[in-house]
């Protein structure tokens, strides 16, 4: 019998996946519980390095101490809408009320719950950030607003905190 007739296949092309299996694999990240957070790939050490910037609007009045002489409904009120970027007033551990800014919403869609940056790094980054609920949160009225910022030096001094008692 004559010999079969064969023909050439060529080899298949390499899977793209396979490229990105023999990358090494990520840093596990565990959260606050000390459990590994599975849904996040590891940051970059070089984003961990520069904040970024431009992302306040009002980086200057960030953990800036809120005038002692406002008072509601002339100065601010504490019931309206808000949104990333806004200025607001925060209660601090310390006894304190400090402006922050809106970052983001947090928690579910049905809640009245808002990041709030509280300090920034000296790049005028978003530093520390955390949670409150809305109704806690004072919004200045433009009028009271516009004052302050007027009336403020090009960079606002950053008041240190209250001495604290000695026992």
């Amino acid at each position: 019998p004559p010999p079969a007739k064969t023909k050439a296949v060529p080899p298949p092309p390499p899977p793209k996946a396979a490229a990105k299996a023999q990358a090494a694999p990520a840093a596990p990240i565990f959260d606050d519980e000390g459990f590994v957070e599975s849904r996040k790939a590891a940051p970059s050490p070089a984003a961990k390095a520069v904040p970024k910037v431009g992302s306040l609007k009002f980086p200057q009045l960030v953990n800036t101490v809120v005038p002692q002489e406002w008072v509601e409904t002339k100065d601010y009120v504490r019931q309206g809408q808000l949104q990333p970027g806004d200025i607001v007033m925060v209660s601090r551990s310390d006894g304190t009320t400090r402006f922050g800014e809106v970052l983001k919403k947090a928690g579910f869609p049905w809640q009245d719950n808002w990041e709030v940056v509280v300090s920034t790094f000296p790049n005028g980054a978003a530093g520390a950030s955390r949670v409150e609920e809305g109704v806690m949160l004072g919004r200045p009225l433009p009028k009271a607003l516009s004052a302050l910022l007027s009336s403020a030096p090009a960079e606002v001094k950053i008041a240190p905190p209250p001495p604290t008692r000695a026992a």
